[in-house]
């Protein structure tokens, strides 16, 4: 499996396995932070579980972060692609595994919480 990363002015973008890294279901798994430190942290706990399942995920850069602390804006400091074909249980049970002692929790504008650290979305603009 085949890594690669990319980053854009607010987010670096892990992308895994390349040639099918962006087939995308318009679903979204938001993980909730405000610091370049939680963002560090929950990049080291969910990487891992992005390798396992060939997804994509981005990590906030400090810009977007600092921006929004400006702004008193609680947001997602990791996202996680999902793709059409992935086992959504399997995949949010490991993901609750792995951040069980991640003691940050909150509200993230636009998502649905599932357990106040993850959260998610949709949001592809255009059918599959």
């Amino acid at each position: 499996m085949k890594a690669s990363s990319s980053k854009t002015v607010n987010w670096n973008y892990i992308h895994i396995d390349t040639e099918d890294n962006m087939l995308l279901s318009g679903w979204k798994l938001y993980l909730y932070g405000n610091s370049m430190v939680q963002a560090g942290k929950l990049a080291e706990l969910v990487l891992p579980i992005s390798q396992k399942y060939n997804i994509t995920t981005k990590i906030a850069t400090p810009d977007i972060i600092k921006r929004n602390l400006k702004k008193n804006i609680a947001w997602s400091v990791v996202v996680v692609y999902l793709k059409p074909d992935i086992q959504t249980e399997s995949l949010l049970k490991d993901l609750s595994d792995v951040l069980k002692d991640y003691e940050h929790s909150g509200y993230i504008k636009g998502a649905k919480s599932i357990d106040g650290k993850i959260h998610y979305r949709y949001d592809l603009l255009v059918p599959v």
